[in-house]
């Protein structure tokens, strides 16, 4: 199972979690299967123990817990677990982990002291709900979700192509009629219309018979930001 750390990010809140309270993802950890309860009370205590106080995965975990400088687990504080193909959610009401009936309702978009995102930043739309587009960190890249939009799917408790991507989660490009691979932008002089370079464009370009057109003065800027992005030097 894979198990996920929230952290509440209502500045000075102490007390249980509420719905309108945005949730953002801080730290995820593989876990045996098996109960869920069994592991969010030692998730409990790995996001809280001295390092020092425990061995073998239990120290790793903490260790890596503690060093990306993340706070303590605390009242209004959650926690997901995926296992056999679901992720349930559970929140701290300050005495006890409340399993919820579906996942947090909103999502925090940037981190703060002591709670820093992981995963990607995915902006998304849920077209069979309404036409909001929705923000929020998430993980993938794992065995329970490969892409940016299966993540998303998990976490809704719906199928995969209900969810459409609406930047690359890896350079935050805006997604464009023509589909580039996530982490693959067009280079920066490629066509404004259709991101092919000059010298293999020819006369066929998404606004029909055209030759190639010179990209904007932000288009070349903005693609030049996603591939250093997607170098990992961002």
């Amino acid at each position: 199972m894979r198990v996920t750390v929230w952290h509440n990010m209502v500045t000075g809140y102490h007390s249980g979690y509420r719905p309108e309270h945005p949730m953002l993802p801080v730290y995820s950890y593989s876990a045996p299967d098996g109960p869920a309860e069994d592991q969010l009370w030692r998730a409990v205590m790995l996001c809280n123990a001295d390092p020092e106080m425990l061995d073998g995965q239990d120290r790793e975990i903490t260790t890596d817990y503690r060093g990306k400088r993340l706070r303590s687990f605390s009242p209004g504080d959650g926690f997901s677990v995926i296992a056999a193909g679901r992720q349930t959610f559970w929140a701290s009401n300050g005495r006890a982990l409340v399993r919820l009936d579906a996942g947090f309702i909103t999502l925090a978009a940037e981190g703060g002291w002591g709670s820093v995102p992981t995963g990607h930043r995915v902006t998304y739309r849920v077209p069979m709900w309404d036409d909001l587009t929705r923000l929020g960190h998430f993980e993938f890249g794992h065995r329970y979700a490969a892409t940016a939009a299966e993540a998303v799917a998990l976490f809704h408790g719906i199928g995969k192509n209900e969810v459409a991507i609406t930047r690359d989660p890896v350079t935050s490009l805006r997604r464009s009629p023509i589909r580039y691979p996530d982490g693959a932008p067009p280079p920066p002089y490629g066509c404004r219309w259709c991101g092919r370079e000059r010298s293999h464009h020819g006369m066929s370009c998404l606004r029909g018979l055209s030759g190639w057109t010179r990209p904007t003065d932000a288009q070349i800027l903005a693609r030049m930001k996603a591939r250093r992005a997607a170098r990992g030097l961002g």
